[in-house]
Formats: C-alpha cells, structure tokens, sequence
C-alpha cells in the first residue's frame, strides 16, 4: 500500500463511494469494483470512503444516473464521533468526514498536490479504460 507522510498524517488515494446522509449521491458499483480491482492488481493502497459532507464533481452525474466514480485523497485519521454517529444512525459505511484540512481553501496551491496521488489516479483510470473493448 503506498502511503504518504503529511503534516504527521498518512495521505492515501481514496475511492468515494459517495456523498452526502438523506440525500445521498452514490457513485457506480460498478466503477468502483473496476478501480477496486486495478488497485489491487496494480499494488494501489485505496481506501474506500463515504463523504458524507463533501460535494463532488460527480454529484450532477449521479443525479442523472450517469456512472460515475470519484478518486481524491484522503488524511486517514481515526474515526470521530461524527463519524461513528453518521455510520451508526443513518446506516452509512466507511464515513469519513475529514479530509484534508486545506481541501478547497486558499491554502489549497498546486505546491501541495503529490504527485504520486496524481500518478495513481492516472493509473487506475487507465487500467480500467484499458478493459473496456471499444471493437
């Protein structure tokens, strides 16, 4: 599993799985299968995650029923009590309600981006596309 070191916390490739508590905006199974078994094939660490607070670029897809599948990167921190509540009441999995802590503010400069993330989520999407038979 490749995992990087930031700020005293490990930054990994994660998959969503979607957004959102009562109105919830899933990302394709079907999509997520395929990253999930490119990852494995290709020695990936992916950490699967449900976003419960965050919104997405594939959030209007879903909502037209386009398939769709997000990869980002997450901080892997332990649980917090939103966290356990969201999973715990509203009967999510894999609930992640922090991420980067400079997600989408003015500390979020090219500077900080990993490489590796990039080069893993390029790798991914390339495998699956590499499976699909465009004869």
């Amino acid at each position: 599993m490749r995992i990087r070191h930031q700020s005293n916390l490990q930054v990994i490739t994660s998959l969503v799985l979607g957004n959102g508590v009562l109105r919830r905006h899933h990302t394709s199974p079907l999509l997520n299968d395929q990253i999930s078994e490119a990852a494995q094939k290709l020695e990936i660490g992916v950490e699967s995650v449900w976003a419960p607070l965050s919104g997405h670029d594939h959030i209007p897809f879903s909502d037209k029923e386009v398939n769709v599948a997000t990869l980002s990167s997450i901080e892997l921190r332990e649980k917090n009590r939103l966290d356990n509540f969201l999973e715990r009441v509203f009967k999510l999995s894999q609930v992640q309600t922090r991420r980067h802590s400079g997600l989408h503010s003015l500390e979020d400069v090219p500077e900080k981006i990993k490489l590796e993330n990039i080069e893993n989520a390029g790798s991914l999407v390339l495998d699956v596309i590499e499976g699909y038979d465009t004869g």
